[in-house]
């Protein structure tokens, strides 16, 4: 039997530092290397961090979180996914660690699959699992930013009312890393995409707020 990937390395950029190569916007050096702390220290901390009432990150004080649920409840079943599998293929008890039980859990399966006491099924389906893990933190840490804004200026609606019940702003602008920022109005449907769009229609908002709602979004 060949296996490809261990559990190990499947691991590694939960447990360990890891390096991510980004775009700088600077002719002369495009890109440059961005050092990371491993992903269950940013989870743990993200735990812990303000979000208020969107995915940007930042609220005032009297809006702020003092939990971040979404982190809180992927910690807690990444811990309970590491203890199950612990329980069934060693005699450990799991490290309260969560970094330190996953980084024993791999070296014991690793072991057990290099002397052939787990089968191929159950060594894969753990490997799946610690990449799971990773692309979950992974998506976690990368929800796009969001920013309400004022009004939408194509229908001049300010909110709109939700599948739920719950007032929202009509006009929404986000931002990932890994896409054009867009806003778009719940309630027409209008939008509008990539920077340019975006700092014509913070013109059209007005530029004070808007520059700095810009900003924030990553299109200034």
């Amino acid at each position: 039997m060949t296996i490809h990937d261990s559990m190990a390395s499947a691991v590694h950029d939960l447990i360990t530092p890891w390096t991510d190569i980004v775009q700088t916007g600077d002719v002369k050096i495009p890109y440059k290397p961005v050092d990371h702390d491993p992903m269950f220290v940013t989870l743990r901390m993200l735990i812990r961090s303000s979000t208020g009432g969107t995915a940007s990150g930042a609220s005032d004080d009297a809006a702020r979180n003092v939990l971040n649920l979404e982190a809180f409840k992927l910690w807690e079943q990444i811990t309970n996914e590491v203890a199950l599998l612990t329980r069934k293929h060693t005699r450990d008890r799991p490290n309260p660690m969560l970094g330190a039980a996953v980084h024993r859990l791999a070296g014991s399966l690793d072991t057990l699959w290099n002397t052939h006491q787990i089968t191929e099924p159950e060594y894969l389906h753990a490997i799946r699992s610690a990449e799971t893990w990773r692309a979950r933190i992974w998506k976690l840490l990368h929800k796009p930013r969001e920013k309400e804004l004022a009004y939408c200026p194509a229908c001049e609606q300010t909110k709109v009312i939700s599948p739920d019940g719950e007032l929202q702003a009509a006009l929404i602008a986000y931002y990932s890393p890994d896409a054009a920022p867009t806003a778009r109005c719940r309630h027409c449907g209008s939008e509008w995409v990539g920077e340019g769009a975006l700092i014509i229609l913070g013109k059209m908002l007005g530029a004070e707020l808007d520059e700095t709602a810009l900003t924030e979004m990553g299109a200034l």
